[in-house]
């Protein structure tokens, strides 16, 4: 069911992920083939990556025990401890181990007690006066299992990070015969990494590649739910980006996770923090009433022993995103596809779709991968996506309400007086779409990307290579505004900026976070996030703010008559086979 992974790394922050050396010293093989833990050491298991999540198993399988298989050399001691959100950690078993050769011993762990009980299981090893080298752990149970995945991957001209992650996976198929076909779906240019090439002539009977038009992510991935359900080539179907970093290993484990669970339920994996790599960016979603989503766990430190009492019990969530999400295959038939929104939105929906037809989705702690953070770029063109798609969920879910209209353009006025000219006019564009209904998807889908697009390169702030960056100080940062003076100063500022031309003054420097009307106070600024990755510079334009304060008040109109038209009552039609199957002929 899981194998314990070993750090490939040599930062300390990630090492912390996988185990902790408690005393004494122990040496990695960075191939991840084996683990040497010198005379009188000790490791401990304790971590994100290499705990057994054993709560997830009780409540969503059925599975009463486990057998912990260990390949060793030395003399060593294994305990096997508990940590429950009712009776804290205890042991639940110690062996000594003792073997000149390399031997495999299996250790049989019942999880059925007097006092029932379940949490998170992990195990620590101490060596005695001998070196002992460990080559592999794995949890176990005896069961075979008869089902089939498939794997699916949209990529765009990301050859590199797809032949890496493409390798990983050949290798997995040779470990789990379950894995009958990998489908790329290739949206870019035709492969020209002689690597990547090689490796898909090599194994023809695995990977399909099927080329297309640029349809977006959306497009992409309904590409691989379409060929796996209509060619019935699997039970499970995993969905999962091209440009991640991953131990296929976490594949097996969810595999093995939704293959035994007692009823039919799709299958999340976690997003790690590329940048900051012991940092989680997503555990799962949830959504409010009007399709806002809630990042569970963003921020959280999971090299930090203190965090770990979060995963002993089941945490709920509504979607997972598509890095990583296996699916049932037969589901997918009975549910249809996608909708054909081009990129953003299209996991939180399906996943949506997936709760309200009775497939949960469960995201399993240790199931994670690593993927650059999306703080690292500003929004561009996919602003005009993120407002669209969540216009159009909210409108076609009785269980969602639309967002307040007030609300809505309080967001977008804020934007217009922090010079935001950009992300301003692609939510005008936005919500000028998503007007016209349904109708909209009788446009091809880059004609609509490429006006986006322009828009995005037109309204966008100018990017600085570098600067010297001196933030304002506390004391020169001003409260947000309370509701009561917030009109009258709205009022004073575009008065300000629709008479004046402020775009010689000096220019501020805000962090991110920091941006917004009362600091910005008329005048240019360079914004920039908290690792510095991107330099920004906003000034005001008094012709651009004229004409977009006066989109602005038309925009407000059309917000109102399109909620009120109720115009995506149709929906449902652009996520049928035949639709798609006509754009992909």
């Amino acid at each position: 069911m899981q194998s314990l992974q070993f750090p490939r790394s040599n930062l300390e922050k990630v090492k912390k992920l996988y185990l902790n050396l408690v005393y004494g010293r122990y040496d990695l093989n960075l191939t991840g083939s084996s683990l040497v833990l010198h005379p009188n050491s000790k490791v401990s298991f304790n971590s994100y990556l290499n705990s057994f999540y054993e709560s997830y198993w009780e409540q969503y399988t059925t599975l009463s025990s486990i057998t912990l298989s260990v390949k060793f050399k030395g003399d060593c001691i294994i305990s096997i401890y508990r940590d429950s959100p009712m009776n804290g950690c205890y042991l639940l078993l110690d062996s000594h181990l003792v073997s000149s050769e390399m031997k495999t011993i299996e250790l049989n762990l019942s999880l059925d007690d007097l006092i029932p009980d379940s949490g998170r299981i992990f195990i620590d090893i101490d060596s005695k006066d001998t070196h002992t080298e460990i080559e592999s752990i794995e949890f176990c149970i005896p069961n075979t299992i008869d089902k089939k995945l498939s794997i699916g991957l949209c990529t765009f001209n990301k050859e590199d990070f797809l032949c890496q992650n493409l390798e990983s996976l050949v290798d997995l198929s040779k470990k789990l015969p379950n894995l009958s076909k990998i489908i790329i779906v290739n949206q870019g240019d035709l492969f020209s990494n002689k690597k990547l090439v090689k490796l898909i002539e090599a194994n023809p009977t695995l990977i399909q590649v099927y080329k297309q038009g640029n349809l977006g992510g959306a497009g992409g991935f309904t590409r691989t739910l379409y060929e796996a359900s209509q060619n019935e080539i699997s039970d499970l179907h995993l969905l999962m980006d091209d440009d991640i970093i991953l131990d296929a290993n976490v594949i097996k484990t969810a595999f093995c996770f939704a293959s035994l669970a007692k009823r039919e339920i799709a299958v999340g994996g976690q997003m790690l923090d590329l940048l900051r790599p012991n940092f989680m960016h997503e555990y799962g979603g949830k959504l409010d009433h009007n399709g806002n989503i809630k990042a569970i766990f963003h921020n959280l430190d999971v090299a930090d022993m203190a965090n770990f009492h979060l995963f002993n019990k089941v945490t709920k969530i509504d979607y997972n995103a598509w890095w990583f999400c296996m699916i049932p295959t037969k589901k997918i038939a009975e549910i249809n596809l996608p909708a054909p929104i081009f990129i953003r939105g299209d996991d939180l929906e399906y996943g949506l779709r997936l709760k309200n037809n009775g497939v949960e989705t469960v995201g399993l702690p240790g199931v994670a991968l690593w993927h650059e953070p999306f703080y690292a770029k500003i929004g561009g063109w996919q602003t005009y996506y993120d407002f669209r798609n969540r216009m159009i969920l909210t409108s076609s879910y009785e269980q969602l309400k639309s967002e307040n209209v007030n609300k809505l353009f309080l967001k977008i006025y804020n934007l217009l007086l922090c010079h935001d000219y950009q992300s301003v006019k692609l939510i005008l564009e936005a919500i000028n779409d998503f007007a016209k209904g349904t109708a909209l998807f009788d446009v091809p889908a880059n004609e609509v990307h490429k006006k986006v697009s322009d828009i995005a390169k037109k309204f966008a702030p100018v990017s600085l290579e570098s600067t010297v960056f001196n933030p304002a100080g506390e004391n020169e940062l001003k409260p947000k505004w309370i509701s009561t003076e917030r009109r009258i100063n709205f009022a004073k500022q575009t008065m300000l900026l629709y008479m004046n031309d402020f775009s010689k003054h000096k220019a501020k420097h805000l962090w991110d976070r920091d941006v917004a009307p009362q600091n910005v106070a008329c005048k240019p600024y360079i914004k920039t996030n908290g690792i510095q990755s991107y330099f920004y510079l906003y000034s005001p334009d008094k012709e651009i703010f004229r004409q977009l304060l006066s989109e602005i008040l038309k925009a407000r109109k059309t917000y109102i008559n399109a909620i009120k038209e109720d115009n995506w009552n149709t929906i449902n039609e652009y996520k049928k086979f035949d639709f798609w199957k006509t754009i992909f002929s």
